[in-house]
């Protein structure tokens, strides 16, 4: 996986940070497959901005080995 910081310094409202241990807490309760895995993170997100708009850009790469 490949983020941006503006994934985790996103905020919300009472201008608190996604932060690290959010995202990872975002990843361990995820589904198994990068689609599954990308949908969640960016939903959680979206959660827990709310309506505060990014201040700055979210770039999210997923891969797995699915062999």
């Amino acid at each position: 996986m490949i983020y941006t910081d503006g994934l985790t310094e996103a905020q919300n409202l009472q201008a608190e940070y996604y932060g690290d241990a959010r995202f990872a807490a975002a990843i361990s309760a995820a589904p198994a497959g990068a689609p599954a895995l990308l949908a969640h993170l960016l939903a959680d997100l979206s959660a827990f901005i709310a309506s505060e708009s990014l201040e700055d850009d979210v770039t999210l790469f997923v891969v797995t080995n699915e062999s």
